[in-house]
């Protein structure tokens, strides 16, 4: 039973339907916020130890030259946690060079799957021949990947593959000097996450990190609050690489790519966003490319299909990374090692020596 005496629930009661009447007027949310902070009502906030910025949101909103279109607060007024700090810590969290070369490393089917035919001893050279092919080709980073494991889980990656996948990756990140990502396939990013942590890798990519998307593996849906608190529970620097309308998908919850990449960037808390094309191998719309460049330039955006010898130079002129799997294999097929001099003309075409 409630310790308040009669008159204190009187008192709760009047100001309920006060609040109630406050905010049933037009522009009554904006007025009362003005009104408590002017008041001190909201002075408590400074005595729970909440941060300055936090603080002084009120007034922001409260000055007219801050506001958006219609009056509107202005997107950096949307109920994200940015701020120097994090900004920081996000421009901080992807240690790879700008621009930089990532290679995709094309698991064959592990464990479990129902293609899968080869040794975990097969598996583990395969991939290391690869690794060591981009890193002669001066590549900076390799993403080990289950694509083998057609046809893919919408969530929760098998046991099975994710155990291979983290022999694999530890395998390729010690034996050669490339930094690793993980991209667990079709979008566990918790398991990815796991197997980054196991195997000292540096970021791993998520192909739905937020809205929901119509997929051939059903709906799938972001799970972005999921993803950066788990990171957070373990405690480590791994970046985040978001796929924007990522390929083989249809966008449900945000068909325009710029309002899907800033949710992405200022809502998901992605550290770098990906934009590819239609499906694996598919060029990227350079128009669009370029509309998320403008939309979000505080963070490191990759190319993530398409990219080959003859259009990469093109592509880093607007995006500061290409992620390239079937532009350096012999005729863009998946199944086949990485090509030496593909890799390196795709270097040199990039830019490096």
């Amino acid at each position: 039973m409630s310790n308040m005496g009669p008159s204190r629930i009187g008192q709760a009661k009047r100001l309920c339907g006060r609040l109630r009447s406050e905010f049933s007027q037009p522009g009554a949310g904006k007025r009362l916020v003005n009104q408590h902070s002017e008041t001190g009502r909201f002075a408590g906030s400074q005595s729970r130890g909440l941060p300055a910025s936090n603080r002084s949101t009120a007034s922001e909103e409260s000055n007219p030259a801050n506001a958006g279109a219609e009056g509107h607060p202005p997107e950096r007024l949307m109920p994200t946690c940015e701020g120097p700090r994090l900004e920081r810590t996000l421009r901080g969290m992807l240690d790879l060079p700008n621009p930089a070369l990532v290679g995709v490393i094309h698991l064959p089917s592990l464990p479990g799957s129902p293609c899968h035919q080869l040794s975990m001893d097969e598996i583990t050279g395969r991939a290391l021949a690869d690794g060591r092919t981009l890193q002669q080709a001066g590549f900076d980073a390799a993403v080990v990947e289950n694509f083998g494991d057609v046809p893919f889980t919408a969530d929760a990656l098998p046991p099975a593959s994710l155990a291979a996948m983290a022999v694999v990756a530890d395998h390729v990140r010690r034996e050669t000097n490339l930094r690793i990502g993980i991209n667990a396939l079709r979008n566990d990013a918790r398991a990815a996450l796991g197997i980054a942590v196991a195997v000292d890798a540096s970021f791993i990519r998520v192909n739905v990190h937020t809205g929901v998307y119509a997929t051939d593996q059903g709906l799938i849906d972001g799970r972005a609050d999921e993803t950066l608190r788990y990171r957070k529970l373990l405690g480590q620097r791994i970046a985040i690489l978001a796929d924007v309308h990522v390929k083989h998908a249809q966008p449900i919850s945000e068909p325009d790519i710029v309002r899907c990449a800033k949710d992405t960037a200022y809502r998901g808390l992605a550290d770098a966003l990906i934009v590819t094309g239609s499906a694996t191998g598919e060029p990227v719309d350079l128009g669009e490319l370029r509309r998320v460049r403008e939309a979000v330039p505080d963070r490191r955006l990759f190319v993530g299909s398409g990219a080959t010898v003859e259009t990469v130079a093109a592509l880093l002129a607007v995006a500061s990374g290409v992620i390239v799997g079937t532009g350096i294999k012999a005729g863009g097929d998946t199944s086949k090692p990485i090509d030496s001099t593909l890799a390196r003309a795709f270097a040199r075409a990039a830019g490096r020596s």
